[in-house]
């Protein structure tokens, strides 16, 4: 049996995983941007889901991250960077995985 955590994590790749790539080429798994760990107010959030493929996701947690996330931040723009950051600096000690299930399944427009 799934965690709610787990849970969560599985709509949340059904929800960002789009047929291409943001950096061409057929989609098969969603990179979080800024790491899931590190950050409780953008793991669920989906702009924060970038949709590659399994070569890319290899290669952005390899030595190509920085010239990956930089043609990312290129293609989605800096207003969605900038977006990213301010949502990164709120502080979050505990999700309502209801709220983030309904947020996930397009039912409200935010779940913090």
């Amino acid at each position: 049996m799934l965690t709610e955590n787990q849970t969560l994590d599985k709509l949340f790749q059904q929800v960002c995983l789009k047929k291409t790539s943001v950096l061409g080429g057929v989609a098969t798994v969603v990179h979080h941007f800024i790491p899931k760990s590190h950050c409780l107010a953008v793991r669920y959030y989906i702009p924060n889901g970038i949709p590659l493929t399994y070569e890319q996701h290899l290669q952005i947690h390899s030595n190509k991250r920085k010239e990956l996330e930089e043609q990312i931040i290129q293609i989605l723009g800096i207003s969605w960077r900038a977006d990213l950051r301010k949502r990164q600096n709120m502080i979050i000690k505990d999700i309502d995985y209801e709220k983030v299930k309904n947020y996930l399944n397009g039912k409200i427009s935010d779940y913090l």
